[in-house]
């Protein structure tokens, strides 16, 4: 199977300023990643994915393949296999463990002490979550929304409070907008933000942030010791605590390629033992860049910057 095609809000017809082109390719990984970096300098955001990935999310039941069923257009299809195979894909809807993990991540990021150097990065991360999480918990309820416009409508007729803050949720994406396009979040985000937590904490039942939270420094030493639900999780907290480090001047030797990385988290959503071990391993180079402690000599090293 070979295939490329196009998703997201552009295929639904609602891109505005804020939207980013969405592109997945299938097949091989070498001629995969030379033509992402070709769609790439076109501005699309390129994942990539094995046949065998894309096989494996259908078993587990993964939503973006309806996603792909529902509104991908198919832009390359060598002997037509991606469309036929996608045709084969029933819907079977996430599971409570799903929502769990992304309650949980949700929790991580409300208790991040608040600095303004992680403004950004809390919007962008807050926001990705909160759209996930929404996506699984309409699909429960048979609800396929992948777009915010489709989201809105699909808590239309839910008494939860969440319909009631879209708006908030909707600044956050365009603070997330201007965080990945290097630009101050817009006016406004942060009183988004606040009021989408305290919106989600009430739907959740999360407990409220401690009167007295730790310093960010000390809660920042702890990711060391934290169980994350995810790499995906893994990887923004690390990309948090890089912030941190560079908004006080300080720069890992690896510097690009760990940039590299963090700015490309897509392929970061596989349980792979060696990416988990890579990232822990900058996790607490990053920790003890910002403790003014020596790096860990024997860290794995992350081998290139692939395109997914």
């Amino acid at each position: 199977m070979f295939a490329v095609a196009e998703f997201g809000s552009t295929c639904r017809q609602s891109s505005d300023s804020h939207s980013d082109k969405d592109l997945l390719i299938i097949g091989d990984r070498e001629l995969s990643k030379r033509l992402a970096n070709r769609y790439k300098q076109q501005g699309y955001s390129v994942s990539t994915l094995t046949q065998s990935q894309l096989v494996r999310m259908q078993h587990r039941g993964s939503l973006f393949i309806q996603h792909l069923r529902t509104e991908a257009h198919v832009q390359l299809d060598v002997d037509s296999a991606f469309s036929r195979w996608i045709q084969t894909c029933e819907y079977s809807p996430p599971t409570i463990a799903e929502l769990w993990r992304c309650r949980n991540t949700i929790k991580l990021i409300d208790q991040w002490p608040r600095d303004s150097a992680l403004e950004g990065w809390r919007s962008d991360f807050l926001y990705c979550v909160s759209r996930d999480f929404l996506i699984k918990w309409l699909a429960r309820r048979g609800v396929l929304a992948f777009g915010l416009e489709d989201i809105e409508r699909g808590l239309g007729g839910e008494n939860n409070g969440l319909a009631a803050n879209i708006g908030d949720l909707a600044l956050l994406r365009e603070a997330k907008a201007a965080y990945r396009d290097g630009q101050p979040v817009p006016n406004g985000a942060g009183e988004a933000m606040e009021e989408w937590c305290a919106a989600l904490r009430s739907f959740l039942k999360l407990p409220e942030p401690p009167r007295a939270p730790p310093s960010l420094d000390k809660y920042i030493a702890g990711l060391s010791r934290r169980q994350f639900s995810s790499n995906y999780e893994r990887l923004r907290s690390l990309e948090g605590a890089y912030k941190i480090a560079t908004s006080r001047g300080m720069q890992h030797p690896s510097h690009d390629l760990l940039t590299c990385h963090i700015l490309q988290p897509n392929g970061y959503g596989s349980s792979q033992a060696r990416k988990a071990a890579q990232m822990y391993a900058y996790l607490c180079d990053v920790l003890n860049l910002i403790a003014n402690k020596p790096l860990n000599p024997t860290a794995y090293p992350l081998r290139g910057c692939a395109a997914g």
